[in-house]
């Protein structure tokens, strides 16, 4: 097979058809995206290394947070906390060159990074009731003085493990998470999370094939 007919598909391809919710009087928008074909890591080191957690901010230019369910973000990467010595890091980096230079610097140290982009997916999902619709399969307190901009959680969708983040909205009113989730549960949830919406207006962008331009 000739390799240059390989596409890549994101996890949520076969979902890409899906009919868009328009025929709802609701005011409220759901808008669902997903962010394909990220670089997904998990970083763990000892956090009292306190020369690696340095070099590995400067190669990634923002801290690694040492505030438990706290993350720190710059324009193409995310680094969050999921335990005293352990860390995922999202980024749109697409060559892998952000692997490279934490494998580089973190040489010296006893650590452990680990690729596991091929098994999850990003999805962000944003609108003035998308705290509400969450928490009806999520058990988390997502009002903004529990959960605030930069926090993050393991937990749950309807059963269903998510990692999710509070991102920074430009709209006063409109609330944003991001949601990681592994590639073999991503079916069944976008079609618990679109079927949640119902209630609502949703705007769908999901289902890419090859790597899109993101962020």
């Amino acid at each position: 097979m000739n390799s240059q007919s390989i596409q890549a598909r994101s996890p949520l391809f076969s979902h890409r058809e899906y009919k868009q919710n328009k025929n709802t009087k609701s005011d409220s928008i759901i808008s669902i995206t997903e962010i394909p074909f990220c670089l997904h890591l998990n970083l763990r080191i000892n956090s009292s290394e306190d020369l690696a957690l340095s070099q590995a901010a400067l190669v990634l230019e923002q801290k690694i947070p040492l505030r438990p369910n706290t993350s720190s973000t710059n324009l193409n990467t995310r680094v969050s906390w999921l335990g005293p010595d352990e860390w995922l890091l999202v980024s749109s980096d697409h060559d892998n060159s952000v692997e490279k230079q934490l494998i580089a610097v973190w040489a010296p140290f006893f650590h452990s990074i680990v690729n596991i982009s091929g098994g999850q997916t990003v999805i962000q999902v944003s609108g003035t009731k998308v705290s509400e619709l969450l928490n009806r399969g999520c058990p988390l307190d997502l009002h903004p003085l529990s959960f605030g901009e930069g926090d993050c959680a393991q937990s749950l969708f309807y059963g269903i493990p998510i990692f999710i983040v509070r991102l920074n909205s430009s709209e006063v009113a409109v609330a944003k998470f991001e949601l990681v989730v592994r590639r073999s549960f991503a079916d069944s949830f976008i079609e618990l999370l679109i079927d949640s919406t119902k209630l609502y207006r949703l705007e769908l962008n999901i289902g890419f094939q090859n790597k899109p331009a993101i962020r």
